[in-house]
C-alpha cells in the first residue's frame, strides 16, 4: 500500500507541474495532523523532485516517474516502451550486477516495482530506512547508465510474453484488446502496448532489427531529466533528503531545448474526451 501511495504522489505532482513550476513556488497544502515536512525542487538539469521527510517512519523510498509511455513506442516495435522498464533497473556502468538493485532491496526488508501506462512509465521502491541512501545511488544510475545489455533484454522479452500470455484468458484485458481494434487506427490507443514475443522478437529478426541497439537509442532519445518526476520519502531531515536527491539525480542528462513532454494527436477527440470514451463512441457509430 505504502509503494502504491508513493507512486500515485509521484504520478500526480508529474501531472500537475509538467508544464508549470507551482510544485516549486507555492507552498505545499497539508493536513494540520501531518507532522511531515515537505519540499519540492527542479533541479540544474530540469528534473522536478517532493523530499517527504516522516520522523516516524521506518522504512524510505522513492518513486520516478518518466512521461513517456506505451503511446510513444515506435510504430514498428510495439512493447519498447514496457521492453525498457522491465530492463533498465538490471545492472548501469557503476552497478554492473543486473541484480543489484533487486539485492540491496531483498536485504533491507524492501519491495520494488515498476509499469508501463500510456503517457508515462513509474518505477518504485521502499527499504529499511537505514538503506534509504545506498538504495537511492543504485537507482538513480538506472536513469544515468543503464547497461541495456544484450542478455538483459533477450531475457526480458520472455517475461514480457509470460505477461501477455497470463493476461490473455482474463475478461478486463480482452475487453481493452478489442476495444483497441476498434478505435480509429491513427490513434495511439489503437497501438500493440503491453509487447509479446512475436512484437519484440520474431517480428523484428524477421527485417533484421537489432532490439537491444533500438532500445539503447529509445532510452538516450526519450529518457532525459526534464521528462521526470521523482519522490523521496524518508524518516531523515529534509535538508539531508535534498542533499542526496541533487548528488545522485543530477547526473541524470538534460533534454534541453529538445525534450518536451511527448506529445500525443487527440484531433479526433471532441470537447472533455477521454481517448477511452472515444473508442466507445467510435464503436457505437459504426453500429449505426
Amino acid at each position: 500500500m505504502a509503494v502504491l501511495l508513493l507512486s500515485m504522489i509521484s504520478i500526480g505532482i508529474a501531472f500537475y507541474s509538467l508544464n508549470q513550476d507551482s510544485l516549486i513556488s507555492k507552498t505545499i497544502l497539508r493536513p494540520q495532523t501531518d507532522g511531515r515536512s515537505y519540499k519540492g525542487i527542479r533541479l540544474s538539469n530540469g528534473l522536478k523532485a517532493m523530499m517527504i521527510s516522516d520522523p516516524e517512519s521506518e522504512v524510505g523510498g522513492a518513486a520516478m516517474f518518466v512521461s513517456v509511455g506505451s503511446y510513444d513506442d515506435p510504430t514498428f516495435l510495439p512493447g519498447m516502451t514496457h521492453l525498457l522498464e522491465h530492463s533498465l533497473m538490471l545492472g548501469s556502468s557503476k552497478y554492473q550486477d543486473p541484480k543489484e538493485f533487486i539485492n540491496i532491496v531483498k536485504l533491507n526488508s524492501g519491495v520494488y516495482n515498476a509499469f508501463t501506462k500510456e503517457e508515462g512509465t513509474n518505477f518504485n521502491f521502499l527499504v529499511n530506512h537505514k538503506s534509504l541512501e545506498a538504495t537511492l545511488d543504485v537507482f538513480s544510475r538506472s536513469f544515468i547508465d543503464p547497461l541495456l545489455s544484450d542478455a538483459v533484454i533477450e531475457g526480458e522479452k520472455y517475461f514480457i510474453d509470460y505477461e501477455f500470455m497470463n493476461n490473455l484468458p482474463k475478461t478486463e484485458w480482452r475487453i481493452n484488446y478489442l476495444l483497441q481494434m476498434m478505435a480509429n487506427p491513427a490513434h495511439p490507443f489503437a497501438r500493440f502496448g503491453l509487447g509479446n514475443l512475436r512484437s519484440l522478437k520474431l517480428i523484428p529478426e524477421k527485417h533484421g532489427l537489432n532490439v537491444t541497439r533500438l532500445a539503447r537509442r529509445f532510452f538516450n532519445h526519450h529518457y532525459k531529466a526534464d521528462l521526470m518526476t521523482l519522490v523521496v520519502v524518508g524518516r531523515q531531515p529534509i535538508e539531508m533528503l535534498e542533499d542526496w536527491v541533487k548528488n545522485k539525480f543530477t547526473l541524470i542528462p538534460s533534454g534541453g531545448n529538445q525534450a518536451k513532454a511527448p506529445t500525443v494527436s487527440y484531433t479526433h477527440l471532441r470537447a472533455h474526451e477521454t481517448p477511452e470514451h472515444l473508442v466507445c463512441r467510435l464503436l457505437l457509430e459504426k453500429k449505426k
